[in-house]
């Protein structure tokens, strides 16, 4: 027969195995998964984070495109020439009676006023040309000065259901060009209603 204090013994003896049991199989499962661990950085090798930026913007329900003439030379001009084409189309929104494209880069030419002209340098800062934004060359004046916004507006001509507009970028006349390379940025912008 067992005495009170004996009872007492064999259950905290009981209790200090069963916590030592426990100990030993959290013991266990840290060193196993650990050891996963270390096992998948020895597959992975080390990170490495990214990042991006995603933005939404409002369209602007217009296409705009420009197309330099093919084979153009350095030499005197004498007369105006066209050097490239330009082509702003409606991709969405009801037809429109005019819209509006203007000089992006450049500065303005001396002596001329006005949206139209504009003097651009080469990739050579030393050489320049001056230019104009004109209409598309069928004989109809499609173009107007906006000094309010500083742009040129564009007409639609009536056959087109007024979703296309052209104008030209001419090389004044007068000039003698040097061999470079001349980037010219125009946008193209809807008026707000």
């Amino acid at each position: 027969m067992l005495f009170a204090s004996q009872k007492c013994v064999l259950v905290m003896s009981r209790i200090l195995k069963m916590k030592y049991a426990l100990s030993v199989l959290t013991m266990t499962m840290a060193l196993s998964s650990g050891a996963a661990f270390a096992a998948a950085g020895d597959v992975l090798g080390p990170g490495q984070p990214a990042e991006v930026t995603v933005a939404f913007t409002n369209p602007s329900g217009l296409g705009h495109s420009i197309t330099a003439e093919a084979n153009l030379e350095a030499k005197n001009y004498a007369s105006v020439t066209k050097i490239a084409g330009g082509v702003v189309t409606l991709t969405e929104g009801p037809a429109l009676e005019r819209v509006s494209v203007r000089w992006v880069n450049g500065i303005p030419t001396p002596g001329l006023d006005g949206p139209y002209y504009r003097t651009i340098s080469g990739n050579n800062p030393a050489h320049s040309i001056s230019v104009s934004i004109g209409d598309p060359g069928d004989g109809n004046n499609y173009t107007a000065p906006n000094t309010e916004t500083d742009s040129v507006d564009l007409t639609a001509p009536t056959f087109n259901t007024r979703s296309v507009f052209n104008y030209r970028i001419n090389l004044r006349a007068g000039q003698n060009v040097a061999a470079d390379s001349y980037t010219m940025q125009i946008s193209a912008h809807k008026f707000n209603s």
